[in-house]
């Protein structure tokens, strides 16, 4: 008790700071307070879904630091500025806020002890179940993508060509492939049908899902490793394993999206001013800043957007009530729609920070109980973390509330019939 009254002094003391640090709008003492709460959540949640999240947010701000202070940017964001004011102050009390509720959550919840207890707990499938799975995910990212892999970005055909038209398809194969991780484990071949989505979904230019689906991979594996293993030497090569193929992944999802929008004479300075000035980020920024203009010229949406929610519980729905679409009534952007982005066109500043808390909140609520059913449903919540961070919050929606509870329920009833088999034989 003691310790939790400590742990809940630092934690106001920490507020109180936030508070003057974002008064003062310096750029550099902002960035620093905001790295400073993201160690102290990686710190208590290591390898989790939660410190890949913080850090996603934490090289989005520091898109707007550096733009802040260079004017060095890319994507959309350089607009800021010139069309539409920059509101620095608002984006950065927003994510103050953001950190200082994930820190919360991480620190006073069981959050993060019940998240990898869902990693431990895994979906328990046999080997025919498991390697049916794979099959099944492979021809679903075939049929997504049926054209041999060119690594260049053709918008004509990149979203209308087989049944990449039809929303879920891609995310349902992925989620398909990280039930048999546990599997893969035993049996290493596994790990062939793993490189071959990888490589066949990047080849079509498509990174966001396969970061997720990479995410989800490594978040299982070391987890897994940590809960089984019992050499420290040998658990601490195989995490430097696995973070090495992760960065050598980045890196080449970076050259992909030069080599996609047909940049000539790719040199290293290139990739590595493409890591620290990310276009996609930059884009979807550009959004976020351009919902606090809605906010502050009055045109707030007043939950138009949130219609869209409900649409997405109906494979193929359109599309049309989206935050990504609404915006562009008012603004020229290229797509997505940045996490804070959504209420706060919606409802402006007050509801942006609610609905910081709300976030945690449904999260914590899916990790309340530990079961195979919520370790299914986790799944394309983890696989989306970049497109609920980029792209807007509903993009698992489908594949946590129908598909994968329908998955967990097939694969239930048919390994309940095979047992029933074998008892009667």
């Amino acid at each position: 008790m003691r310790f939790l009254q400590k742990k809940a002094n630092v934690f106001l003391l920490l507020a109180i700071i936030g508070g003057f640090v974002c008064i003062s709008n310096y750029p550099v003492l902002l960035f620093l307070y905001v790295t400073m709460i993201f160690g102290l959540i990686f710190f208590k949640a290591r390898y989790s879904f939660f410190s890949a999240l913080a850090f996603i947010m934490l090289f989005s701000y520091m898109q707007v630091i550096i733009y802040k202070l260079t004017g060095e940017c890319s994507g959309m964001l350089k607009v800021v500025g010139k069309d539409i004011p920059f509101y620095f102050s608002e984006m950065s009390i927003v994510f103050v806020s953001f950190f200082l509720v994930e820190l919360f959550f991480v620190w006073f919840t069981k959050l993060i002890e019940n998240e990898k207890n869902i990693y431990v707990k895994g979906p328990e499938l046999d080997f025919i179940t498991s390697l049916i799975l794979l099959i099944i995910a492979l021809i679903l990212v075939i049929l997504v993508f049926p054209s041999f892999p060119q690594f260049v970005l053709d918008v004509e055909t990149r979203r209308t060509q087989g049944i990449s038209g039809m929303y879920g398809f891609l995310l349902l194969s992925l989620c398909m492939a990280s039930l048999t991780i546990d599997m893969s484990f035993q049996y290493k071949f596994f790990h062939l049908g793993y490189v071959f989505i990888i490589f066949w979904v990047l080849g079509h230019a498509e990174r966001v899902e396969i970061l997720g689906f990479l995410i989800y991979y490594m978040i299982k594996i070391i987890n897994y490793i940590e809960d089984r293993g019992r050499n420290i030497k040998k658990i601490r090569i195989k995490k430097i394993i696995i973070f090495g193929g992760m960065v050598t992944l980045v890196v080449f999802c970076i050259w992909i999206g030069l080599y996609r929008l047909g940049a000539n004479n790719i040199t290293g300075l290139s990739v590595l001013k493409k890591t620290v000035l990310q276009g996609t980020c930059g884009d979807v920024l550009y959004i976020f800043n351009c919902a606090i203009d809605m906010w502050k010229n009055h045109k707030l949406t007043y939950g138009y957007t949130y219609i869209d929610y409900l649409l997405q519980l109906i494979p193929g729905a359109t599309l049309k009530y989206t935050s990504a679409v609404v915006i562009r009534e008012y603004y020229y952007t290229v797509g997505g729609s940045f996490f804070f982005a959504e209420p706060m066109m919606n409802f402006g500043m007050i509801w942006t920070l609610l609905s910081n808390i709300e976030f945690f909140a449904v999260m914590s609520l899916m990790l309340k109980r530990v079961n195979k059913l919520r370790a299914y449903m986790w799944i394309p919540v983890v696989i989306e973390i970049f497109r609920t961070t980029w792209y807007g919050r509903g993009g698992y929606i489908l594949a946590v509330c129908v598909e994968m509870p329908l998955l967990y329920l097939g694969i239930r009833v048919i390994s309940s019939r095979k047992k029933n088999c074998k008892n009667e034989g």
